[in-house]
């Protein structure tokens, strides 16, 4: 079994948060010798922010875009009496 186990608090070693999930992870790892775990702390080591390049390369098309927001928009909009 995989288990991803994520921490975020900033409260450290004092986080409620952090210790339930350790002692849930703990009970896994003592229930099952299959059990791998990755660990990330979020307040340690926080994800790198997505670029406005990266973003523009992931998103479709932008004429394709263009059209369904304005097919959308001109749907939306009330007649002018």
């Amino acid at each position: 079994m995989n288990v991803l186990h994520i921490d975020s608090s900033a409260l450290g070693a004092a986080s409620a948060s952090r210790q339930l999930s350790a002692a849930a992870v703990r009970i896994l790892r003592d229930g099952s010798p299959d059990v791998n775990v990755a660990y990330r702390d979020l307040a340690e080591e926080p994800p790198a922010h997505l670029s406005p390049a990266l973003l523009q390369a992931l998103a479709p098309n932008r004429a394709h875009r263009w059209t369904v927001r304005t097919t959308w928009s001109m749907s939306c909009t009330s007649p002018t009496p």
